[in-house]
């Protein structure tokens, strides 16, 4: 059989941007990614979907963007979704169950106990269990689980592999290698715990560390086989740039090479700066010309710190004591060491030329 994992697409929500125009457009994309994996799955003869949860962010997702995601899900239809709620849709999803109508085609496991949907033609059953408000501090456990013989199956989980919180599941639960595919969600990047137990991360960038490309997975599942394709289909990639500023470069130069640093605009990107300290009117002007550039861009600094001597030697090259401290600078000394002799020769200086005008 054929099938399409993803989760956590926070639907609803954006990348923290400081304009609102960029965070609307960011909140945007997000649906319209989760549109073209839709369209990938109208077109991949697929058998199922699998939302292993936070699809959508309960707390930034509208009523009409709801009846929007209905009607999306609705539009597979005859293919089947098997949704696990997580710890950001659940209570959407239970606002659905109690007031609005679930689509035919999808399959919402419970909140309250562990559930299962048979797919009888392909002879797979799909395991899972929503969050609810306890869940966090609870472990997953199958038991002897309710296996079916004669079929493979399938857990759909949001949770943790491994650790205390956030539904984790133990990875050395006997019952996981009863399991042909454990579709996990929760963490925001991929992660292949083991050949058959993988969790495709976010499909968009969301937080500050979803750095790279970020995919949906297309499965095939057959007897004793299991095949997984990472698919990228993100609008955004957000990236990571190191770049270094020298004494002698210009705002020209600095700007024009991380202009073909930055690149492609669309991206958002997060920019270290190194190597020498300019001074802050210009790096606040190198700042704001390429958040204009961008989509979106943050800084941080890890510049080399100056020594009292070096700021000496810049301030006083062409004079007695810049000399002085190049003289120093010279001989094969420890940081420490090098750093007592310029005092006691600055000292030495200065006592020199008391009384003298």
């Amino acid at each position: 059989m054929r099938f399409l994992h993803m989760a956590d697409n926070h639907l609803g929500r954006s990348y923290d941007l400081g304009q609102k125009d960029k965070r609307d457009q960011s909140r945007q994309d997000r649906f319209d990614n989760f549109k073209a994996i839709l369209d990938l799955a109208k077109k991949s003869q697929l058998d199922a979907l699998i939302l292993a949860g936070d699809i959508i962010e309960g707390d930034f997702f509208l009523s009409q963007d709801m009846y929007w995601f209905l009607d999306q899900l609705e539009g597979l239809a005859p293919l089947p979704c098997y949704y696990v709620l997580g710890n950001h849709d659940f209570l959407w999803g239970q606002y659905v169950t109690s007031s609005l109508t679930w689509p035919r085609n999808v399959h919402v496991f419970s909140s309250h106990q562990l559930g299962h949907f048979d797919d009888e033609k392909n002879q797979v059953r799909f395991m899972g269990q929503s969050w609810s408000h306890g869940s966090g501090a609870q472990t997953l456990d199958l038991g002897e689980g309710d296996f079916r013989p004669g079929y493979q199956h399938i857990l759909i989980h949001h949770g943790h592999f491994g650790g205390r919180d956030y539904f984790p599941i133990s990875p050395q639960a006997p019952w996981l290698d009863w399991l042909d595919y454990v579709a996990l969600g929760h963490i925001h990047k991929y992660e292949k715990y083991r050949g058959h137990i993988v969790n495709p991360g976010t499909p968009e960038p969301l937080m500050a560390d979803d750095l790279g490309e970020k995919y949906v997975l297309l499965g095939d599942l057959g007897p004793h086989q299991l095949t997984l394709k990472p698919l990228s289909l993100q609008k955004r990639e957000l990236k990571r740039i190191d770049f270094t500023l020298e004494e002698d470069k210009t705002f020209s130069q600095a700007l024009g090479e991380l202009k073909k640093a930055l690149d492609p605009a669309k991206d958002i990107y997060q920019v270290r700066l190194g190597g020498y300290r300019k001074e802050e009117d210009f790096l606040e002007a190198l700042k704001a010309q390429l958040r204009d550039q961008v989509f979106g861009a943050f800084f941080s600094h890890d510049f080399e710190e100056s020594t009292y001597g070096e700021v000496l030697y810049r301030d006083q090259e062409e004079e007695l004591l810049g000399r002085l401290i190049q003289e120093v600078n010279r001989q094969d000394l420890e940081k420490e060491d090098r750093q007592r002799v310029l005092d006691l020769a600055m000292e030495a200086l200065l006592k020199s030329g008391e009384g003298h005008d």
